[in-house]
This record gives C-alpha cells, structure tokens and sequence, in this order.
C-alpha cells in the first residue's frame, strides 16, 4: 500500500462472537457488528460503519460508509442506504408493496440517500427515496418520498415547517 493510502492505518473489523454474519458478505475496513445482529450473503456494509445489537440485515442490501445503524433495526432486501446515514432504534424498511406469501423477489428498491437521519421505530414503506441530508421523526411512517433536506414525521409522514426549529437551534448554540 502507498502511505498515502487513507485504510492503511484503519481499524479492523470488530465481529461480536454472539453476531451471525455469514460468509458472503462485503465488510468495509472498520465495520462493527455487535452482538445478535444478523448479515446475510451478499450484503455490503461500507468502511466506518457500526451496526448494533439485535439487526438484520438481508443479502441484496447495501450500507454506506459511516453509518450508525442502532439496536433492532431491521434492512430487507433491496435496500439502499448512502454514506453517514443514521437508523434509529427499531427502524424497518420495508421490501414488498402487496405482501403474500407466494411471491418471493418481488421487491422495490428502497433508497436513503447520503446524510440522512431516521428516527427511532421510523417505518418506510417499498419503493421510496429518503433524499440526501433528510430528516424523518421517531415513529414516522413513510409512505412516499422524502425530499432531500426537509423534515418529515407523523403518520402517515409529512413535511414539517422547521423555522422553528433553527430558531430554537440557534439560541442552543449561541448558550454553549
């Protein structure tokens, strides 16, 4: 390797032995997978990433460098999720917009887009698009795409007026 090489110097991969992460499976330089978690053949699971106790996730799925992907959240097939996203606890994205039982690889392609921010028990339904530094409020439930740099919440998930939010933000840091 060149020393200028950025993964010369990188952590290993950190494996919990209570983990089941079968052979099959990419891991990025620096992966964390904590204990009961669940990665199935031919998932990807980019550089830096950590993901929590308890998740699952499928093999056609991919995760971005830098993720944080907490405890329960669970990533079906034919999820995308971009670089620096964070899952909440108890996230689920779902694959199947007409579940039955007998139709097996019938997915959507789900997508979370760079600097995304989903809350805890989030629920996005098949097939939409959580744009690039988004933002989706703890027990939201998406039914259609999320713009990107806007905030969503509520059941079903719509877009919030947040001037008060930066507003409140900015006293927060102006007090530090």
């Amino acid at each position: 390797m060149d020393s200028k090489d950025p993964l010369k110097n990188s952590p290993p991969i950190f494996i919990h032995p209570k983990s089941y992460v079968e052979s099959g499976c990419s891991l990025g330089n620096g992966v964390k997978v904590f204990a009961w978690t669940h990665i199935l053949p031919g998932a990807v699971v980019g550089e830096g990433t950590m993901i929590a106790e308890h998740c699952y996730v499928s093999g056609n799925t991919r995760i971005g460098k830098f993720c944080r992907i907490q405890n329960g959240v669970q990533l079906f097939d034919s999820t995308i999720v971009g670089d620096s996203v964070f899952l909440g606890p108890r996230v689920v994205v779902c694959n199947v917009k007409k579940p039955k039982a007998d139709r097996k690889g019938q997915f959507s392609v789900t997508i979370i887009e760079d600097g995304a921010t989903i809350g805890a028990g989030a629920i996005l339904l098949p097939g939409i698009t959580v744009g690039r530094n988004a933002t989706i409020g703890a027990g939201a439930v998406c039914t259609r795409d999320v713009a990107p740099d806007t905030m969503v919440w509520g059941v079903p998930a719509k877009r919030q007026d947040i001037r008060w939010y930066a507003k409140d933000r900015e006293k927060d840091i102006s007090n530090e």
